[in-house]
Formats: C-alpha cells, structure tokens, sequence
C-alpha cells in the first residue's frame, strides 16, 4: 500500500511540473502577443531623448569606459541599468528599433516568469 502512495505521489509532482511548464510557457506567449505590436513601431516618448538622440550610448566597442560614459552623461543618469542596456542595444543593434523593443518585450518576459516563481514558491 504504501508503494501506491509514493507512486501516486510522484506523478502528482509529474504533473504539477508540467502544468507549471506550461503555465509560464503561455504567460510568455501572452507577453510576446500583448508586446509584439512594438516591433514595428518607432522610437516614442521618453525614447527619443535617451537612446535616438543620445550620443553618449552610441558604443563602437564594449569598454567600461563606453559603459560608465553611458551610465553618468545621458540625458537621465539615474537611470544606469537601462543606460548600459541602451548602450549594448546600440552596440549589437545599432539604431534599429527592432533591437530594442525585442530586448524590451525579453526583459517582461523574463520579469513574468521570476513573479511566477516567487508567487508559485509562497502560495
């Protein structure tokens, strides 16, 4: 008897693994759906100012002197953790709006997924 209940158990465990598989597997898919529109949209608001007409994220090499150059002489240098994804953005991407809000929509996705997590590990 007890033999059935460590085996009912551990496909229990089986399918809660894949029903969370599959959970964030759709949460992804919903995120790149609701953001995908962005990928053939411009550079809007704020993003003119911090990535199109900011020099100082335009790197020609990855250098902590690039880097640091981006975090403290952009427009908006409270900002560092988006001024260095800015200036890597540019450096892989160049001016290519695509580039960005691809990395954008990653970035959500990625956020998505680590609060279903830490939601899934306290309930």
């Amino acid at each position: 008897m007890i033999e059935m209940t460590e085996y009912s158990e551990s496909k229990f465990e089986a399918l809660r693994d894949k029903y969370e598989f599959l959970m964030i597997l759709l949460l992804n898919i919903f995120v790149f759906f609701i953001y995908a529109k962005t990928l053939s949209g411009d550079f809007i608001f704020d993003d003119r100012h911090n990535i199109r007409d900011n020099p100082n994220i335009r790197l020609t090499q990855i250098s902590s002197e690039g880097l640091i150059k981006a975090v403290s002489k952009s427009p908006s240098s409270r900002r560092p953790v988006a001024n260095i994804s800015f200036a890597l953005n540019y450096f892989f991407h160049g001016n290519n709006v695509v580039g960005f809000h691809l990395v954008n929509i990653l970035i959500h996705i990625t956020n998505g997924m680590l609060l279903y997590l830490l939601v899934s590990m306290t309930l």
